[in-house]
């Protein structure tokens, strides 16, 4: 949540703006940000502390684990609409020293042992970039800076250590990472699935016949919103399967053309 351009002008007005806004979003938790926070206070994961709803700059995080640098943000059907906003987000918690790894809410609310499990292999390798020291309300930025600097710099092979040392560790990282989320998203694929299949013969059995389109099933109430495409981030590039007969939506399939890495077969075909 970021803040208008008038209350970025006054220090104090955005301190107490954020303050306020913070307690207001702890009062007002989505399903998925109670269900995450449930499972995150306390240490439980990895023995890292995480606090919710916590400035940073201009901005509110929804998770966030100082002592890591890692801010956990918890995105709901409006963040489509919000894509460039969300990528300045992103940018400007980058530029504080921050990793941010994103969930959709359903994801967190279907397959939370696997958002968990992203999490953990998050927490588990360090940054690795070099994190940018923190700003002073004096302008400096650090203590090197605030005290006597170091007069003595990396040599080019300290340096060639340190970026092997770093390449090493995200090819260690990123197998496990990528993995554990996609098999978040695929288990929230076939939750997503199986509840507009499972819809679809609720409406045939009431009505005697298949909707005509999947917005159908939300204008008459036999769903609230159409769920999201995990892999395409959409929900209106499902495949409505139409019924020769009937004429109507009879199945679905997901929109995307990718192939799982874990058994091989394309998500448009589950």
């Amino acid at each position: 949540m970021s803040v208008s351009q008038e209350q970025k002008r006054s220090p104090a007005k955005l301190l107490a703006f954020l303050t306020n806004r913070a307690r207001r979003l702890r009062r007002n938790q989505t399903n998925a940000e109670l269900k995450l926070w449930r499972a995150l206070r306390a240490r439980q994961v990895n023995g890292a502390k995480f606090r919710r709803q916590h400035p940073i700059g201009r901005y509110i995080a929804d998770f966030c684990c100082s002592e890591e640098n890692v801010v956990i943000e918890v995105d709901g059907g409006q963040h489509t609409e919000r894509v460039e906003a969300d990528r300045s987000r992103t940018e400007f918690l980058a530029q504080q020293g921050y990793r941010v790894i994103r969930f959709w809410d359903h994801e967190i609310l279907t397959s939370l042992d696997s958002v968990l499990q992203v999490i953990s292999e998050t927490l588990r390798h360090p940054h690795p970039y070099p994190l940018p020291s923190p700003v002073a309300s004096d302008g400096a930025t650090g203590p090197r800076e605030r005290g006597r600097k170091s007069e003595q710099g990396f040599t080019i092979v300290e340096l060639m250590i340190v970026v092997t040392i770093a390449g090493i560790l995200v090819m260690l990282a990123e197998p496990s990472f990528t993995g554990a989320a996609t098999k978040a998203r695929e288990a929230a694929l076939k939750q997503n699935l199986f509840v507009m299949r499972d819809v679809i013969d609720q409406f045939k059995a009431d009505r005697g016949k298949y909707p005509a389109t999947l917005p159908e099933l939300t204008e008459v109430g036999y769903l609230k919103r159409i769920p999201m495409d995990p892999f395409t981030r959409s929900d209106s590039t499902w495949q409505e399967i139409l019924d020769e007969k009937d004429g109507g939506v009879f199945d679905v399939h997901s929109g995307s053309d990718l192939v799982s890495p874990l058994d091989g077969t394309p998500y448009n075909q589950w």
